[in-house]
């Protein structure tokens, strides 16, 4: 039997995550230096979030940040008030394994 685990929080927003993907996601980011970031389904925010902040510490305040999701939720404008654009668009198919709208 499988056990689904990454189920945490940041800054009181749920993030979808295992918690060990926080500092190796500062890693990573530190050594990739994104220009841009793409995300598909913002859900609780709080991974998203996490990803701005972490750029936002390493100097990486430029780096735009774009998460698409298909339902709207009461938290979205909370969290684009960190400069984070979130968009409402379902971009795939009705089986959600194509995209639609690349």
């Amino acid at each position: 039997m499988n056990t689904v685990i990454g189920h945490t929080a940041y800054k009181g927003y749920v993030a979808q995550q295992h918690n060990n993907v926080f500092g190796v996601f500062e890693e990573l980011l530190k050594e990739i230096k994104p220009n841009q970031i793409l995300e598909i389904g913002t859900a609780g925010g709080g991974f998203t979030l996490f990803l701005r902040d972490t750029l936002n510490n390493i100097g990486l305040e430029k780096t735009k940040i774009k998460s698409f999701d298909v339902l709207p939720c009461n938290w979205y404008d909370a969290i684009r008030e960190n400069n984070i654009e979130i968009i409402l668009d379902n971009i795939f198919d009705y089986s959600y394994q194509n995209l639609e709208k690349p």
